[in-house]
């Protein structure tokens, strides 16, 4: 189910776009991917769950700059660019949607993870599409970067997805580890992981 923005967030866009018109083109704030998204909200379209998840890891990822100019009156690209994916009230906007996708079990495809902590696996769009393992592995756990790595046996790799707003390490078990499908869960749970697949 698609949903509309707000006005709150359609006054943000519209002031973000009319910037852009008011200053040189080296000033002006965002991609042509941020400026689209910026004029769809403030015609008030419709957004399915892969541009609110977009949206609220934007909003999520750069809401310290966007604070940082507000607070400092010194408003520069990061601000504007901040309002044009819908501003402070986008990232309350997209949060609502998200947690009412989840509600409905409206993930998409997520045959294999098995989900420990939905709040945080939100974050993660991409991974959350991933629908098998990566080659040469058997198993793969989600973590946060704060995780008692210590806990993680020998023989592992460790990786960091390029996913925006995601600060997970991925823990892959290669196929000829000796690791069983039941211990992984078991150090899932240890490790207060986010995710884990199998």
């Amino acid at each position: 189910m698609p949903y509309k923005p707000t006005q709150a967030m359609r006054d943000a866009a519209r002031v973000a776009l009319e910037y852009n018109d008011s200053v040189s083109p080296s000033n002006r704030w965002g991609t042509p991917v941020g400026r689209r998204r910026a004029r769809k909200i403030m015609d008030n379209g419709e957004f399915d769950k892969a541009e609110i998840s977009q949206i609220f890891a934007f909003l999520s990822r750069f809401e310290k700059d966007y604070n940082k100019q507000r607070y400092s009156k010194k408003y520069g690209k990061a601000y504007y660019a901040y309002l044009g994916w819908g501003g402070p009230s986008g990232l309350t906007w997209a949060e609502d949607k998200l947690r009412r996708y989840e509600k409905a079990g409206e993930w998409g495809r997520v045959p294999k993870y098995t989900v420990l902590n939905h709040d945080k696996f939100k974050y993660a769009d991409k991974l959350r599409q991933r629908q098998k393992l990566k080659s040469g592995s058997n198993a793969i756990i989600l973590v946060d970067c704060d995780a008692d790595l210590s806990l993680i046996p020998p023989n592992v790799t460790l990786t960091t997805p390029l996913v925006p707003r995601v600060n997970f390490w991925e823990i892959h078990f290669h196929k000829n580890s000796d690791f069983s499908e039941e211990n992984v869960k078991k150090l899932a749970k240890r490790l207060d992981a986010v995710a884990f697949m199998c």
